[in-house]
């Protein structure tokens, strides 16, 4: 359960576990994420991940500073959507993606493998080529804080606003340059 300051795991046949900043835990939390057996989790001072033991606590992730809003499991890579922009998290390893003002939602495209939709102030896109994440640039007339992604059935992209509402994305079936540049607004 993410709180105002902290979070809590609640099973029915054992007591609840509260973590928070006498854990290490510091700042409201954004998101919780299990990423290859870890827990990680979002909040407004930065990355954390639960340090099991006889004394859990949390350990801060250096480089993945201010607030942390989603996340998104890619194979070994963990992408963490912040307000400095996109991270990829590999074991210790943090790599800045993809730089902006702030990175609010995170999802992989099932249409179009390979690549993640990033929700900031407009909608970006970046694809794994080989081992590194490529920055794809922005959809050009999106300009609202995109707080949330999703992709129907059909390959269409439904993304939530801050204050413009539902906006629907069709992508051609087949786009010369395989970019989101292509993709018309409904």
């Amino acid at each position: 359960l993410g709180l105002g300051r902290g979070i809590t795991r609640a099973e029915l046949s054992n007591p609840l576990s509260l973590f928070d900043d006498r854990n290490g835990l510091a700042g409201a939390i954004f998101a919780v994420h299990r990423h290859l057996g870890r827990l990680y989790v979002g909040t407004a001072q930065g990355l954390y991940v639960l340090e099991p033991g006889p004394d859990p606590h949390f350990r801060r992730i250096p480089g993945i500073e201010s607030q942390t809003w989603a996340f998104l499991s890619v194979g070994e890579s963990l992408l963490v959507a912040n307000y400095q922009g996109v991270y990829d998290v590999t074991g210790d390893t943090v790599a800045l993606v993809q730089k902006s003002g702030g990175s609010f939602a995170l999802v992989a495209s099932v249409a179009q493998p390979g690549r993640v939709f990033v929700g900031q102030e407009g909608l970006a896109s970046i694809r794994k080529v080989g081992d590194r994440w490529q920055d794809e640039g922005s959809l050009p007339g999106i300009t609202d804080q995109i707080r949330s992604l999703f992709e129907d059935h059909n390959g269409a992209l439904w993304l939530g606003s801050r204050g413009t509402g539902v906006l629907r994305l069709r992508f051609p079936a087949a786009s010369p340059d395989g970019g989101i540049g292509a993709a018309k607004i409904e």
